[in-house]
């Protein structure tokens, strides 16, 4: 199973490692996030806060949890690389790889 990796453990994650379904894939521009989607996105398990980009486009991840019923999101800096990436793995379940986290 592949799995999405993440530098640190964030507040945003579902209870639990069980794997998650990528529902979509959405490229927007950094500035029409709100700022309490931001604070929601970013915001690590220490209080610390991941910086994203200050202008350009991002890719926000829908993720589904089915067994917590759990929807949920990631923001990724934006690539075409990543962007093909990502799309390519709509549908699958993935695993959150993080720091104390299970692989």
């Amino acid at each position: 199973m592949k799995s999405i990796k993440f530098s640190h453990e964030y507040n945003k994650f579902p209870p639990d490692d069980d794997p998650s379904i990528l529902l979509g894939v959405f490229t927007v521009p950094v500035r029409s996030l709100s700022e309490s989607f931001i604070l929601y996105d970013t915001t690590t398990t220490d209080g610390s806060r991941y910086s994203l980009p200050k202008s350009g486009d991002v890719l926000v991840l829908l993720l589904y949890q089915e067994c917590n019923n759990h929807l949920w999101t990631t923001v990724r800096r934006q690539t075409p690389e990543k962007e093909r990436y990502y799309r390519s793995l709509i549908g699958q379940l993935l695993r959150m790889d993080y720091p104390g986290g299970s692989p």
